[in-house]
């Protein structure tokens, strides 16, 4: 089996010492597969906004966003991340394209490269399906409240 890499399809953009990356984790799935898609802001004091309607049509929206802040202190300088993810299921087979995502950082705004996918059709299925349903003990919870998630 050959390793898959991490492909990296970024935008860099050099504004007031802030860097934005706008990446996917892999670019050749099988159908049913997800994609990982980051946001990662450097230098930035609060988290990108991002339009991600336009992925509607080819993608849904499993999870997210996970937001991750990263602070390092290297050699007396402070460098701030800060991280957005979400997974994606791709909604159709072939070449699919993740179209140019519009972000938001305080008043400035970025526009992201589209991003191609390859999705193929699966190999089949050889009739061991397994499913997992997950059950959340509660539907609305205050911040700090603890909730329970079952799989079953």
């Amino acid at each position: 089996m050959v390793k898959s890499t991490v492909i990296y399809f970024s935008l860099i953009i050099q504004i007031c010492a802030q860097t934005v990356q706008i990446y996917v984790d892999k670019n050749f799935v099988q159908e049913g597969e997800f994609i990982s898609l980051t946001i990662e802001a450097d230098g930035a004091n609060d988290f990108p906004l991002a339009d991600l309607n336009p992925l509607d049509s080819d993608f849904e929206i499993i999870s997210g966003p996970s937001q991750q802040t990263n602070f390092q202190w290297i050699n007396g300088k402070m460098k701030n991340t800060k991280t957005l993810k979400w997974t994606l299921l791709p909604k159709k087979t072939g070449d699919i394209i993740i179209p140019p995502i519009v972000l938001t950082i305080g008043n400035k705004s970025f526009t992201g490269k589209p991003i191609s996918i390859n999705v193929s059709a699966s190999k089949g299925n050889s009739g061991n399906s397994i499913f997992i349903k997950a059950d959340l003990d509660k539907s609305e919870v205050y911040l700090g409240e603890q909730i329970s998630l079952s799989y079953k």
